[in-house]
């Protein structure tokens, strides 16, 4: 339907919403992070009180004492959490308690790749002081634990300080490239030729030969075009 102008297009718009939906549309007005929050805040209040409502009040004191006590205790020993939070789950302590994890613990979401493979770890570092005795002389921040030998048991003599590149690199699911007495991964190659990584790994994929894979241009007919 045409309009003389855009007054009389809006005024169309507003009768048809008006007898669709029984009132005039809204204009869409964006919230700013604040009010979103106090929406939320307000929602969640509500929804708080509803369940509130439902349990005793004896059941309600205990729960508010609780949570209070809670609180205070942890302003009280603010610095000693994160103490114990960079001793406990970072460095040294941090990947022997993985470790451990990973090879006896059932429940572990890696122990069917290490456990569950018949990987154990030597008795002598079911404590840290033991893992210590071994491995902390070579250890350095910002390195973690990795085995030589990804079938291999963790072992003083199977492992070592590996950076998260290196690591990368000795995993099982990596393709290996034996080529001039050299033994690679594929993206260890593709560094070490210069080559990109897609440009490599598709050579290598179309089943190239290995002389044509770490060439650094390949000769390409030109297509011809047809008339």
């Amino acid at each position: 339907m045409p309009y003389k102008n855009k007054e009389d297009a809006e005024k169309y718009y507003q009768e048809y919403y008006l007898k669709k939906f029984g009132h005039y549309p809204k204009k869409l007005v964006r919230k700013t992070k604040e009010e979103k929050l106090k929406v939320r805040r307000e929602w969640y209040r509500k929804n708080i009180e509803k369940c509130r409502a439902g349990l005793k009040k004896s059941r309600l004191k205990h729960i508010d004492k609780r949570n209070a006590e809670t609180r205070l205790w942890a302003e009280k020993n603010k610095e000693w959490i994160n103490n114990h939070r960079k001793e406990n789950y970072t460095g040294i302590y941090g990947s022997w308690y993985a470790m451990k994890q990973r090879c006896s613990n059932s429940k572990s979401q890696a122990y069917h790749n290490y456990g569950g493979r018949g990987i154990k770890y030597d008795s002598k570092w079911e404590t840290i002081e033991g893992f210590k005795s071994d491995m902390e002389e070579s250890f350095k921040k910002g390195l973690t634990l990795d085995r030589i030998d990804n079938n291999g048991n963790y072992c003083k003599e199977n492992c070592r300080w590996a950076t998260r590149k290196e690591q990368c690199n000795n995993m099982r699911k990596n393709i290996l490239i034996e080529y001039n007495g050299d033994k690679k991964s594929l993206a260890e190659w593709a560094q070490s030729s210069k080559l990109n990584f897609g440009t490599f790994r598709s050579r290598y994929y179309r089943g190239m030969s290995l002389g044509d894979i770490f060439k650094d241009s390949l000769y390409r007919p030109a297509k011809l075009i047809r008339k």
